[in-house]
Formats: structure tokens, sequence, C-alpha cells
């Protein structure tokens, strides 16, 4: 009788060593694959905010407000405050919507936008989720537009946000007030700059933008908004509503010794310099405060992109030279030539 012959055990762990290193060599491709597909779709949300601040400037005349706010004076201050005069006098008052709701009619979404009660407060933060106005009902609600795909903290049931709007660039100085593009910079690290094309109730026009419209970030990457999760972790600690989260539709804060430019950022840090993650629970000081304002950042690997003035998107280098990067966010650093940017 002829005995059929089987696989021996060496013949077996070869074969399993071969699909091994067959499957080792196709994750990557495949993970690429991915990032590249997650990259893209991260791309045409930015180019669709640009185009929606566009549509804004064509209607209006101007891009729309980094965040409309009572507070008309110029932001002062001492010691490691920045804030502006108070006229309602508290949270509950004086936060007005925020550019990333007033695109919304130019966004396709009109019927979120009139959810909202446009001349009713605003709120910046989950701890201030309280009060009367309208709005705390409707704000702090996914809103898949300003998510990109690459961050692990952007989900269906999250609130956060990858995209600020550029306030302006430039080296952190010491307090000050309407000094070099600075509206106020503080001893305890909180930036607001306002030299670039959104900061409090700004209507900046194409023709402020004197460095060009192609050398001047409009929007940014990043991946430092302070998420719900970090909220979530801490609620029983710190009642009512943990540690402040932020939303895609936060507003400014900025009528408090507490001030924060919620749903902006300068280029002042290098781009992903900081390893702040914001769905990890940390004091709330220090990065908490100071990385979302001052750090552009993405999950796409060497860089993040950028929406620039004139609506076109691009990425941008984490290598670049600080100078250059910080003069990018700037809209009159008189630096016209701004290496391609």
């Amino acid at each position: 009788m002829k005995r059929h012959r089987g696989f021996t055990l060496v013949e077996l762990l070869v074969v399993i060593a071969i699909i091994g290193v067959m499957v080792g060599l196709l994750l990557p491709a495949v993970q690429s694959a991915r990032e590249s597909s997650r990259r893209a779709s991260c791309s045409s949300k930015l180019r669709q905010l640009a185009l929606a601040m566009h549509s804004h400037h064509s209607a209006k005349g101007y891009f729309p407000a980094g965040g409309a706010t009572k507070v008309t004076d110029p932001l002062v201050g001492s010691g490691a405050t920045c804030m502006g005069n108070v006229s309602g006098g508290s949270v509950s008052k004086d936060g007005g919507p925020p550019w990333s709701v007033l695109i919304l009619p130019f966004f396709g979404d009109q019927p979120r936008y009139d959810a909202y009660a446009p001349t009713a407060p605003f709120i910046p933060t989950s701890w201030e989720l309280t009060g009367t106005s309208p709005n705390v009902s409707k704000q702090f609600k996914p809103n898949s537009n300003f998510q990109c795909p690459s961050d692990k903290n952007s989900r269906a049931d999250a609130c956060n946000t990858n995209y600020f709007a550029c306030q302006g660039g430039g080296a952190p100085v010491a307090q000050t007030s309407s000094t070099a593009g600075y509206a106020c910079f503080s001893a305890g690290g909180r930036y607001f700059f306002d030299n670039g094309i959104f900061y409090n109730n700004s209507k900046i026009r194409t023709k402020d933008i004197t460095d060009g419209t192609s050398h001047v970030a409009l929007i940014g990457e990043t991946k430092y908004a302070p998420h719900q999760d970090y909220s979530a972790a801490t609620v029983a600690a710190s009642p009512p509503n943990g540690f402040p989260s932020q939303s895609w539709d936060s507003s400014l804060r900025v009528y408090t010794g507490f001030s924060v430019a919620v749903g902006l950022c300068a280029t002042v840090n290098g781009i992903n310099s900081s390893q702040f993650d914001p769905a990890i629970v940390n004091s709330f000081s220090g990065e908490y405060l100071t990385t979302p304002q001052s750090t552009f950042g993405s999950n796409h690997s060497g860089g993040a992109m950028f929406a620039t003035a004139d609506g076109a998107t691009t990425f941008v280098s984490e290598s670049i030279s600080l100078a250059l990067y910080r003069s990018f966010g700037n809209r009159n650093s008189g630096q016209g030539n701004k290496g391609g940017l």
C-alpha cells in the first residue's frame, strides 16, 4: 500500500515563518494606506473650513471674528492675567459665538447655526455649562466636520476639535499691551496675539494681510485641544464638570483673570513640539493652559496641515525654521517671501 506523505514539523514551521514575514511586510503598507486616506480626509475638511471663511468674507467683507464677545477694549493685564474691560461682568454674560459657529451658514449647516441663539452668551469650557443661556444645552455636541480621523480623540461621541484658527505668531515676550502684535502675553503663559487673522472681535480683510494671502496661516491642525475624556476622568474630584474641556463651538474666555484664547492658536512653539495629551489627566495648569494656544500639531508624521489665507491647504514640516514658522502666523511680518509658504 502506498502511504501519503504529510508535512513534517520543520516544513510547517517554515511555512508559518514565511506567512509571518509576509504579514509583517503587509501590515505597514496597510497602515500607511489607511493613514494616507485619513490625511486626505483631514485635508479636505480643512479646505472646506477655509472655503467657508472665504464665503463669510465675500458676504460680510471680512473674515469672521476669532470670537465675538462683549469685551471691546484691548486685552491688558498684570502679573499672570490677561483680560478685557468686562461689560457684563461674568462668564454668563460676555462670551459670544466663536469663528467656528460664525461660519456655519457658509458651511452648508444653516440648521445647526439656527439652533443657537447668536446674541445670547456662549460657553468657553465644560466647567461653565451652567446658567440660563439657551446655548448651554446646544453647545458641546459632536461635529465630525471639525475632527481629523487621524486623532484617536476624534470619535462620534466626542465634541473635540482638531482645527484652530490662527491668532498670530512670534516669540513670547514679557507681558505688554498692543506691542509687537501681542494683545497680551501673561507671565502665566497665556497667549493672546492680534497680529494674525483671528482674535477677539477681529474683522480682518484680505487687504489687511500685507505679507500676501498665500504666506499667512488661516487655520491649522491641533491635537492639543483639552478633551472631554480629561474632564470626565476628574469629575468626582472637581465637580460639577471636572477640569475644563473645550468643544469645537467653545467661545473665547477673555473677561476674567483666568482668560484663555479658546479655539485659537499662535505660531509660537514648533509644530508637534509638545507631548501633551489632552485626554490624559494633568493638573489645571502648565501645558493644559499654554500648549493649545501656542503649539499647532497633528497625528500625521512629520508636521501638520494648514490652510493659508488664500484658501489653499499645505503640509508644513515640523523641521521648518522657528523664525520662518513664527512669521507664518503674522499677517504683517514684513517678510513677504516666506520660503514658499
